[in-house]
């Protein structure tokens, strides 16, 4: 039905009452688009003549009351309203324009419709053209284009009717997006200006009576407006239309929010006039003036009161009729703008809404599906903490909320409900209500403070950040009871060794340090999975670095952390007073001294003044102890070392030189050594102090290599035999080495044999040497000689330059050679070596290859053959099946091995990129794709940038056809001899060389693609090496019996298996022509002829399905093809014209012959030669031809649409699924076709 969106028809005569209609001036844009032209011609003529129209002269009956005085006319809203037209939305609303318009004075928009309003007294045309503009803004505001007339306006018994109306009218026209949703540029500032509308429009009428009457006290008019709007607003608001369904409740709720604060102010009115009546009437006079002030008390007592019952009348109908329904609506943006005014009306109305029935829609709502809904129920219930005292029904509804949302902080999918939830939390928690009033001084595992505590070690960074106000309640807490019991131990003695404020601060620091420690010593205890998942790692160290980063903007002891040092540097070895901390809360702060200091972004000379006087006392105190000194060790690469210089503190500077060797030389812990390389490092580094860091160098290196000239004491370094303690100082040896190689420059002392003692390089190239003994406990020693090894020779190329002499070269590349022959005998020769030291020997033999391949070893090249290729691509088959097979007994060594595998294969994809190894080899590694970890995957994609760039822009497509095609056999071989249901990791391979194939632009264009021909040559013989194992498992079926009935199962699997391999082929369809898919199609049809096999309608051909699909819809798109079947069709119609004339022409012979020997032997007639010979003159085949409809008995067809190029379809436009009906293709009726009688 179509919507008439002309004017009501004028009324033949006055309506009811003896008055005439009220002429209504509507918003008229300046600028109307011309669809609409007609519409503005069909509203003038409503203005006609036959509508009785107001007359201006004629006088109002008097009410009683003086006249007002004339105002000067205002403009009509929508003159001053310049608006853009938006698209699809109707205009002629002036309060819904109003809304579109980001700069408008909303509040003079409201005042001339109030002031308009309140002029309706006694007049009900005036009463139901206003009524009909604000009706009319909702429907436009829902984006609607239905007209409502003032009769249905001011209608409330058929509101219901009326809104079914304009649902039929707008069903199949509403738009998906409509104002309240929109993101369109001219509808940004509706929303806004729709909340700013709707508390204006409320708390302006709240200023008059108007909003007061009630549907039994409606004043001079002929229904109360607040009633009237509500029940069109709760009617639209079960509509099953979502933009009428939305917007409603939305106005709703915002009309709900600002009668609230209105109802809010008037009971606090209500309270003060109560207690003013009360006072006066306390006093007790019996005067007439204090009976009078009694009076007017109790007058404005009772209208006070009398709004307050209507408001809370009006509120009560809302929330009964409209939010407990739609709180429950299939639209989450529906239930969360619920969720959210329901926290606005708490907020502004306690009294009313703070009760059970409101609340408990907000404890439902922490179970709703959608997170937005659950952020809005949280924030909601932490509205409750907005006034300075709770209620008791808000203790009791937050008491009875705290389990769930401790479980909501622990355990929601989404980061904005967890953080949100901890907030709440942390404000509960500082009312008392979750502490356990029997708790005793160490909070347990299980107790809900210490679980939502836990979370400061969480791997989010935003719920670490939220715990920390939390945390601060626990600690202020503990804080207190040791401050008590400090308390109660003073009074027992007469004087106490430090002051009071000293002692004070440390006992802060001890109630951190516990409260630290004991939150994760909870975690390790803990069974919880989440929060267990959640740690960073279970090491001292990470604990205190996520404590810093969650508590530091809590806590100022944090941001204070010289103070800090200081009460670490105390004697905390006495256990006699309550300030001092046990060991592991010690080694706790010191990491969280460590973090403090790294996280700490002040001025760099201040932070290096303070720690010039506090690292070398913390040295001193905690040099035995390793993981303490680990931490020490990282400060100093926080420090400013020029101030040293500027501060003339040299002396200083010398010494911690000396505290960092010192640590070097003496631990063997590998994170020791590696902290107090970095920390040279960073010395050895400052200009400013240059002769001093030469000095303390040498004297390092001396030391060091004198350490291992003294440990192995001259003997014969490939037959010594080694210790156990003799061992472990060995290795720590290498270590150091081969730390400090990475940061400075040792190799002049490396080479040196100086006193004609034998070189650091000869003895270190011996401990590699003796690998090929296989002793397992001198395996770490081992791995550590082959790195150092690796290491000095990357030195001396990094040094080398153009300039140096041909002695320097011949030596560089005498010891290349050297490493090169000992890498291959420990990596590729067989032998006796442990696997691990295969694996490092292996890693740094391909890493050398790679490093003489740089630019700068230009003259120390080294090339690998192609034998020796061949066995390092044996050799990391060997190791790719020794890491998946053995994954490991633990997790530990799980991610052991898994790294130490990595660092395999990035080492010969490397070789492989740089050219060390042929691009051949890349069929190795790739062939294990998806099945070692994302990781893996992702250094093996390097690989698919290497086949590209030799496909594409090397010419090289046969050999990266060779490398694919090998890649996907044997991945797929893997496959089928395990127990998947699906090939997700050859499919995950076929799409990664997929990408090899092609060079895409800008909006997927083809820049650059691999020739199709090799394309196709490496599908033919991926459909070859398929159809061979499918034949094989084709054979077993047909040739099974019942007996064998095991084996048929396992034939039936591997079969299907076998299938499962076009969902690979159909990944590497992107370069093939139109011409190669129907290569292909003839490919497969040839297969099936060969091996007997057609495809059927099993779940397990719909990947071929899929693949055949695909290449009928390449060859549809190729117009080669097209032309191709095209030709063949008319060469096919042009044979069998020739053929059927042929015959026509021997029949006629015949015919001839037949006549002749029938005048010679009988009477003589012309008739038959001369009607053979008629026909001859015509075409022969038109002679004997009529048209008949081919039968409508159903046409076997192949299964395949186009099996064959000499099929005559039209491939544009036939599918696979088409073809198979009785009509052409173009929907019309099936075509005659001529056939012979």
């Amino acid at each position: 039905m179509a919507m008439d969106l002309a004017s009501p028809e004028p009324e033949d005569g006055p309506r009811r009452g003896g008055r005439v209609r009220k002429t209504v001036e509507r918003y008229n844009p300046p600028a109307r688009a011309a669809e609409q032209e007609g519409e503005d011609e069909q509203d003038e003529s409503d203005l006609s003549d036959e509508e009785p129209t107001r007359q201006p002269g004629k006088k109002r009956m008097s009410n009683g009351r003086p006249k007002k005085l004339a105002k000067p006319k205002k403009k009509d809203v929508g003159e001053e309203i310049p608006v853009e037209p938006v698209d699809g939305f109707k205009n002629d609303s002036a309060l819904f324009n109003a809304l579109l318009s980001p700069d408008i004075a909303l509040q003079q928009v409201v005042d001339d419709w109030v002031e308009t309003y309140q002029q309706t007294e006694n007049d009900e045309v005036s009463e139901k053209a206003s009524m009909q503009e604000m009706v009319l803004f909702f429907v436009r505001c829902c984006g609607l284009s239905a007209n409502v007339d003032e009769d249905e306006a001011m209608d409330e018994d058929d509101i219901i009717g009326t809104i079914e109306r304009i649902q039929d009218e707008s069903v199949h026209r509403t738009a998906a997006v409509y104002p309240l949703v929109s993101k369109t540029k001219n509808l940004r500032p509706f929303r806004n200006n729709l909340n700013n509308l709707v508390h204006r429009l409320i708390k302006t009428l709240a200023l008059t009576p108007c909003l007061y009457e009630t549907s039994t006290a409606k004043g001079a008019r002929s229904a109360a407006i607040l009633p009237l709007l509500l029940s069109w607003l709760h009617s639209m608001s079960s509509s099953p239309l979502r933009p009428i369904r939305h917007t409603s409740t939305y106005i709703t709720l915002k009309m709900i929010s600002a009668l609230a604060e209105v109802a809010s102010e008037i009971s606090q009115d209500l309270s003060v006039k109560q207690r003013q009546r009360d006072v006066e009437v306390q006093k007790g006079g019996k005067g007439p003036a204090a009976l009078k002030r009694v009076k007017t008390l109790e007058e404005k007592v009772n209208e006070a009161g009398t709004k307050k019952a209507a408001l809370d009348a009006a509120l009560n109908d809302s929330f009964d009729t409209l939010f407990v329904h739609r709180v429950r609506d299939a639209d989450p943006a529906i239930r969360k703008d619920c969720l959210r005014e329901l926290g606005v009306w708490i907020k502004k109305y306690e009294e009313f809404y703070v009760t059970r029935t409101h609340l408990q829609y907000l404890s439902k709502s922490l179970n709703d599906p959608d997170a937005h809904a659950r952020v809005e129920a949280v924030k909601a219930a932490s509205n409750l903490f907005s006034g300075d005292q709770q209620s008791p029904g808000a203790r009791d509804f937050l008491s009875r909320l705290a389990p769930r949302l401790v479980e909501i902080a622990l355990r929601d999918v989404d980061l904005s409900v967890r953080v949100n939830a901890i907030s709440l939390i942390t404000q509960i928690d500082q009312t008392g209500m979750l502490a356990d009033p029997q708790e005793h001084t160490q909070r347990t595992a299980e107790d809900p403070r210490q679980r939502v505590a836990r979370l400061m070690f969480n791997h989010e960074p935003r719920i670490r950040k939220a715990i920390g106000g939390f945390v601060r309640g626990l600690y202020e807490e503990d804080v207190q009871k040791l401050q008590t019991q400090w308390a109660g131990a003073k009074q027992g003695k007469k004087k106490r060794s430090a002051a009071e404020d000293d002692i004070m601060e440390r006992l802060r620091y001890k109630a951190l340090a516990a409260l630290l420690v004991g939150v994760s010593r909870s975690l390790e205890e803990s069974d919880v999975g989440s929060s267990r998942q959640g740690a960073e790692s279970n090491t001292m160290a990470s604990w205190a670095k996520a404590a810093v980063e969650s508590l530091r903007n809590d806590f100022e002891e944090l941001q204070e952390w010289h103070k800090l040092a200081e009460y670490l540097l105390l004697d905390h070895s006495q256990n006699e007073e309550s300030w001092l901390m046990e060991d592991d809360e010690e080694t706790m702060m010191l990491h969280v001294l460590v973090e403090s200091v790294k996280q700490d972004d002040s001025d760099g000379d201040d932070l290096t003044k303070t720690l010039i006087d506090v690292v070398p006392r913390l040295f001193t105190k905690h040099q035995a102890d390793s993981d303490r000194i680990s931490g020490i060790l990282t400060l100093v690469k926080h420090m400013k070392l020029s101030v040293y210089a500027e501060m003339r503190k040299m002396t200083a500077y010398e010494s911690l030189w000396d505290d960092v060797i010192k640590q070097f030389l003496q631990h063997t812990d590998e994170d020791v050594l590696k902290n107090a390389a970095a920390a040279i490092d960073h010395l050895a580094s400052e200009d400013s102090t240059a002769n001093t860091n030469s000095t303390k160098l040498v004297e390092l290196e001396d030391n060091l290599f004198a350490s291992l000239r003294e440990t192995i004491n001259g003997e014969e370094v490939f037959s010594m035999t080694l210790e156990d303690d003799q061992l472990i100082t060995l290795q720590a040896i290498l270590l150091r080495i081969k730390l400090l190689q990475k940061t400075v420059d040792i190799s002049d002392a490396f080479e040196s044999e100086e006193g004609g003692q034998s070189s650091v390089w000869e003895i270190v190239l011996a401990f590699a040497e003796r690998g090929e003994v296989g002793y397992k406990a001198e395996s770490m020693l081992v791995e550590q000689a082959i790195r150092v090894i690796l290491f000095h020779i990357a030195r001396l190329l990094k040094n080398l330059t153009k300039s140096e002499d041909a002695s320097k070269l011949e030596s560089v590349n005498v010891k290349i050679n050297r490493a090169v022959k000992m890498y291959d005998r420990l990596a590729l020769m067989p032998g006796n070596a442990s696997d691990s030291v295969r694996q490092k020997a292996f890693r740094s033999f391909l890493e050398l290859h790679t490093m003489c391949r740089t630019p700068a070893a230009a003259a120390c090249t080294l090339t690998m053959n192609s034998e020796v290729q061949n066995r390092v691509g044996q050799s990391f088959g060997q190791i790719a099946e020794a890491f998946i097979s053995d994954q490991g007994e633990t997790d530990d060594s799980r991610a052991l091995n898994e790294n130490l595998f990595l660092k395999v294969a990035a080492s010969f994809v490397g070789a492989v990129q740089c050219g060390v190894l042929d691009i051949d080899h890349a069929k190795d590694p790739l062939a294990l794709f998806g099945r070692c970890g994302p990781t893996y995957d992702a250094v093996t994609k390097k690989l698919a940038e290497v086949l590209r760039d030799e496909g594409i822009y090397n010419k090289q497509a046969d050999l990266v056809q060779h490398v694919a095609d090998s890649a996907l056999k044997a991945s797929f071989t893997t496959f089928l001899e395990g127990d998947d249901e699906e090939p997700t990791a050859t499919v995950a391979l076929a799409k990664t060389i997929a990408s090899s194939f092609i060079v895409h632009g800008t909006h997927f264009t083809v820049l650059r693609q691999i020739h199709p021909n090799d394309v196709c040559d490496m599908h033919r013989s991926c459909l070859d090496f398929i159809s061979r194992r499918l034949a094989n498992y084709h054979r077993q079926l047909k040739s099974g019996n019942r007996k064998s009935g095991l084996n048929q199962d396992h034939a039936q699997r591997k079969f299907n298996q076998c299938l499962a391999f076009f969902k690979v082929l159909v990944h590497l369809l992107g370069p093939i022509t139109g011409t190669g898919a129907v290569s292909i199609r003839k490919e497969m049809e040839e297969i099936w002829k060969t091996t007997g096999m057609r495809p059927g309608n099993a779940k397990a051909w719909d990947s071929w399905r899929a693949y055949d699909k695909r290449l009928v819809n390449i060859a549809s798109k190729d117009p080669n093809v097209k032309m191709m079947v095209t030709q063949k069709a008319v060469e096919d119609e042009d044979s069998a014209e020739s053929s059927e004339h042929e015959e026509e022409a021997t029949e006629a012979a015949e015919e001839d012959e037949v006549a002749l020997e029938s005048e010679a032997s009988g009477p003589k007639s012309s008739t038959p030669l001369k009607r053979s010979r008629q026909n001859l003159s015509r075409d022969p085949v038109e002679a004997e031809e009529e048209e008949v409809e081919e039968p409508e008995e159903p046409i076997e067809r192949s299964p395949e649409p186009f099996a064959d190029v000499e099929m005559n379809l039209n491939v544009e436009e036939v599918e696979p699924d088409e073809g198979r009906s009785g009509k052409a293709q173009n929907g019309s009726e099936p075509k005659k076709r001529k056939v012979r009688r």
